[in-house]
């Protein structure tokens, strides 16, 4: 995870880099007013670097290598990948209720109550599903 980490950094500083430069040409324009939102959204592109790689750069000190981290043989890493969850239908009737209830907030409130009403249900089948431990 360290070079997934230093990809991210990199990406991170060259936008922090261009949003400096694009602050001190911003505000040397002939014109005398500055616009501030370029230069917003330039530090949340470097933001957008330097939080992933950040993250990921402390995670890969703490955790042991993975077999591609390593000098690694082919064989190493066959086998049982990971134990994944079975099909579930929560996800699909989460984003159904946050999309009503978005929709609701726009067009009157009783769109919301059902939206809410779905977000609702949604979380209750999540945590009925993992207390049982899904369907497989």
């Amino acid at each position: 995870m360290k070079h997934e980490a230093y990809i991210f950094a990199l990406i991170g500083i060259f936008f922090a880099v261009v949003c400096v430069g694009y602050y001190f040409w911003d505000i040397t324009t002939p014109a005398g007013k500055t616009d501030m939102s370029g230069t917003v959204m330039l530090f949340l592109a470097g933001c957008l670097g330097l939080l992933p790689g950040g993250y990921m750069f402390f995670w890969s000190r703490r955790a042991r290598p993975r077999t591609e981290d390593r000098d690694a043989e082919v064989a190493e890493g066959s086998g049982v990948v990971d134990v994944f969850p079975g099909s579930s239908v929560w996800p699909a009737v989460a984003g159904a209720g946050a999309t009503t209830l978005c929709v609701g907030l726009v067009f009157g409130l009783w769109i919301t109550v059902m939206g809410a009403f779905l977000l609702v249900s949604a979380f209750i089948g999540f945590i009925a599903e993992s207390r049982r431990g899904g369907v497989y």
